[in-house]
């Protein structure tokens, strides 16, 4: 191996592992998945158990990548706009209490060394030509990385989602997913 003088794990060139830049998003899309799935599963059965384990995923998503806190974000905007109910239960509160004690470590140590990870995303997004160039981007990314299969389906999962919590609006297309009765 020629020195390059950059800093290279063994872990980076063993075969078989996905190369580095793509193991964090691969790590990110599993965490998406399985916080979806936990969020999904509480929202079925509303036990407040189920909401300590999306809580607790949600924290170890977001010690692993902070782009899980957008996620988290979204989750609340939902949860607010489309179950309000459920937010007359203590789980999704319990659910972000746990996830923001979990977080904790991670904010406290950038806080004490100065902001590291803020320094660094600035000089990522500088490298690309700014912040604004980085958000230009943003609808490349998704596609990219999702797919169009993919993106096709969220938009009919959002808009069969909307036709679920505001019935008396019709959605100007279908949005069935299942055959006609």
């Amino acid at each position: 191996m020629v020195d390059t003088g950059e800093v290279t794990r063994e872990a980076d060139v063993r075969p078989g592992l996905a190369p580095l830049p793509w193991r964090p998003v691969l790590l990110v899309a599993v965490a998406v998945g399985v916080v979806h799935l936990a969020v999904a599963r509480a929202l079925r059965s509303r036990p407040t158990g189920a909401w300590l384990v999306v809580g607790m995923l949600a924290a170890i998503g977001t010690l692993n990548k902070e782009t899980v806190v957008g996620l988290l974000l979204g989750i609340a905007v939902a949860l607010v706009v489309l179950h309000r109910d459920v937010l007359r239960t203590p789980g999704p509160w319990l659910a972000g209490a746990l996830a923001v004690l979990g977080a904790l470590p991670y904010v406290l140590w950038n806080a004490v060394n100065g902001w590291p990870t803020l320094k660094m995303a600035g000089v990522l997004a500088d490298r690309q030509g700014g912040m604004l160039a980085v958000l230009a981007h943003i609808p490349e990314i998704l596609i990219v990385l999702a797919g169009p299969p993919l993106i096709a389906l969220w938009v009919i999962g959002v808009r069969w989602l909307l036709s679920q919590a505001l019935p008396h609006r019709s959605p100007r297309w279908p949005t069935r997913c299942h055959p006609a009765r």
